[in-house]
């Protein structure tokens, strides 16, 4: 067992200031009015303890990608994620041919359960099944009716899957049949079209306000149907550029502080630095916060998700334990986590991190042991 002492903790609703918390693989006590003799002792400082985060929408990091479709790249993504106080994500597939997304299904297959890096917890699956009028930096070559052929066999590992329900209202109850969450994305559909969608089991939205048609004062479309149903969770990328903070107070006032997924929607180039990388076949423009295809589509977002977490706090309205809660027990929730993942909270695993009042990571825990400290580049 080992205490974590003199932490700020960030709890679900609230922040125990000065504490200490005991844990093993299980977080055993928050706030122990007595910590034990003989235990090893790691003092936060006044820092602020946070639960692990979980990223749902990760593309690559650190120079690689999950299209890579090989174990090592997936596990290599999972050992850089904890620098960034991420402990538990799903690897996200792109558009790509069909036997490329199949490589990357099997990596992502191969590597849950094992390693030592942010726990793999199933495969997300954004393209290949989208609209073309809202690719976005999708490949409009490569973009296919559903095939559902092709995706049983990974039905089991599937934990989110993107469609458009204006075109494929039948794949929306394919997905929703097998407990895979349907997210509706990179959709051109009208408020109706994706009203009926929600009906027929769309509990998701992609990336809110990009990649799909937007809210106007006569047409409300696919971001007006996400933001005013109760059923959908809205995944945000709050890095500023993909969505202007301006708007954070309204995403906020409508969802509340347990229907947002803040998400990174990261890209090979996170962890890197600005600069020109290839990406899925394609060149990628990325500066300090976005990588933008040559036609200047944006393609992905570079920024950690701890700092998603700081720009929604800063510019919503939400206090920190609630922005926090949008990055752990929230995602925890869609995947049917939250009973062990996703807060601090006594039986729950021991996936923390150990974060200064800017998210400048110290110190993340897996499972009760310490895998990194300090500041390790990609």
């Amino acid at each position: 067992m080992r205490a974590i002492v003199n932490a700020n903790i960030v709890l679900e609703n609230e922040i125990l200031e000065n504490s200490a918390l005991l844990f093993g693989e299980t977080i055993e006590a928050v706030a122990p009015e007595h910590v034990p003799e003989g235990i090893e002792i790691i003092d936060a400082g006044g820092r602020f303890l946070f639960p692990g985060l979980i990223d749902v929408h990760t593309h690559g990091y650190c120079g690689r990608e999950v299209l890579e479709g090989t174990a090592d790249a997936v596990e290599f993504i999972a050992g850089k994620l904890l620098k960034d106080g991420v402990t538990g994500f799903l690897p996200t597939v792109a558009t790509a041919p069909l036997p490329a997304v199949g490589a990357a299904l099997d990596a992502v297959r191969a590597t849950m359960g094992k390693g030592r890096g942010a726990k793999v917890h199933g495969a997300h699956m954004e393209g290949v099944f989208i609209s073309v009028e809202k690719k976005g930096a999708h490949n409009p070559n490569l973009i296919l009716p559903p095939d559902t052929d092709f995706l049983a066999p990974y039905a089991d590992i599937l934990r989110i899957v993107i469609t458009a329900p204006e075109k494929y209202p039948e794949f929306v109850q394919w997905c929703a049949e097998r407990g895979i969450v349907a997210a509706m994305g990179h959709t051109n559909a009208t408020y109706q079209e994706a009203m009926e969608g929600i009906r027929r089991g769309v509990t998701q939205a992609t990336h809110l306000f990009n990649g799909m048609r937007g809210l106007t004062h006569r047409e409300p479309g696919a971001a007006g149907a996400a933001l005013l149903s109760d059923r959908v969770n809205c995944e945000l990328i709050a890095d500023t550029a993909h969505v202007a903070k301006e708007l954070y107070p309204l995403v906020y006032r409508m969802k509340g502080p347990d229907k947002i997924l803040l998400i990174t929607d990261s890209s090979i180039a996170s962890g890197m630095g600005p600069g020109v990388y290839t990406s899925n076949a394609r060149t990628v423009y990325v500066d300090e916060l976005v990588g933008r295809l040559e036609n200047g589509t944006i393609s992905s977002s570079v920024v950690p998700l701890r700092r998603d977490i700081l720009n929604f706090h800063r510019h919503s309205g939400a206090t920190l334990p609630e922005a926090v809660r949008m990055a752990t027990l929230n995602p925890a929730r869609v995947l049917k986590l939250d009973h062990a993942l996703g807060s601090i909270r006594e039986g729950k695993r021991a996936d923390l991190f150990v974060a200064d009042g800017e998210m400048n990571v110290l110190l993340t825990v897996l499972d009760g042991e310490i895998v990194y400290r300090g500041d390790a580049p990609c």
